[in-house]
């Protein structure tokens, strides 16, 4: 971390990024004297360190933290999803003031059916301070014409005609200076229907196979205005075991081998495919998981 614009306690610390937990941890000694009382010959093995969580975000979905670095005394996050957005961390010591988290809840998303012109109702109240005492205040674009539409917490609104994806823009001011921002996509009219046919549901995988991964929209034919999207995450641990790759019939390579005892009720792989419309953007998401084929074995001695 720069020794200049962050406190002595992060000089030359290391910091990890945990994308299971979307957890930033620093790694510090167990004790300063150089000797932290780890044991590599002990089983199991004895950490010289120990880690710290630095920053949390407990609302992030798996496989959030992807890419984390410094850059202008700043820690920049780059995240797998919303839409591989950037994070910014700067450190402010302990007297200066902190900006809010501003959250926005709907229940109304890109992959919901939404009628044109209908009323929904949007929630700020789950955005918090840091700094307790803050009477935060809320900035709501509707439009996003950066003109603001509403300050009250939970505004109604009323969706636009048009079908396709509404943007709507949410800032939270604490008072003391201290303001940050975030947004949320809404769908509005119908996703695209879409199917998986390859793997088909109930599919068993065993060690080493390869299959298609094949999508198809509501009718026997490919709609060109539906573009397809695969993923593959291998077991209860995850990882990704397939990249986002764009396209239909893609291949996956040799279907993984057991990591463990218990690879026979919990190494399955999970598929999803997104569909989204190119003319909309509207998006469906499906998913579906293949568990491993096995067999009994019998041991005599």
């Amino acid at each position: 971390s720069p020794r200049a614009a962050w406190s002595s306690r992060y000089n030359g610390k290391y910091l990890y990024a945990d994308f299971v937990s979307s957890t930033i941890f620093r790694l510090d000694e167990n004790n300063g004297d150089g000797d932290g009382g780890g044991c590599r010959t002990c089983c199991p093995v004895v950490s010289n360190y120990t880690a710290v969580p630095l920053m949390e975000y407990p609302d992030a979905p798996e496989a959030d933290i992807a890419v984390m670095k410094f850059h202008n005394d700043q820690l920049y996050v780059l995240s797998r999803a919303w839409g591989g957005r950037l994070h910014t961390l700067r450190y402010v010591g302990t007297d200066t003031n902190r900006a809010p988290q501003a959250k926005i809840i709907s229940n109304v998303t890109t992959t919901t059916t939404t009628t044109p012109g209908a009323y929904i109702q949007l929630d700020a109240s789950e955005s918090v301070d840091p700094d307790d005492g803050d009477n935060l205040k809320y900035e709501w674009d509707f439009d996003d014409d950066g003109i603001v539409d509403s300050r009250e917490v939970a505004p109604v609104i009323q969706l636009p005609e048009e079908v396709g994806l509404h943007t709507i823009r949410l800032k939270v001011r604490d008072g003391k200076g201290g303001r940050t921002s975030t947004s949320i996509d809404i769908g509005i009219g119908t996703p695209p229907h879409a199917e998986i046919v390859v793997p088909e549901e109930g599919h068993l995988f065993q060690v080493g196979e390869s299959f298609v991964l094949t999508g198809k929209t509501s009718d026997d034919t490919l709609d060109p205005d539906v573009d397809f999207s695969w993923e593959v995450n291998h077991s209860t641990h995850y990882h990704p075991y397939l990249e986002a790759t764009v396209g239909n019939e893609i291949v996956l390579q040799e279907s993984p081998s057991p990591e463990d005892f218990l690879a026979s009720t919990n190494s399955y792989l999970e598929v999803i495919l997104t569909v989204t419309n190119s003319n909309t953007g509207l998006s469906s998401v499906l998913r579906r998981n293949i568990m491993p084929q096995t067999i009994t074995v019998t041991v005599d001695s």
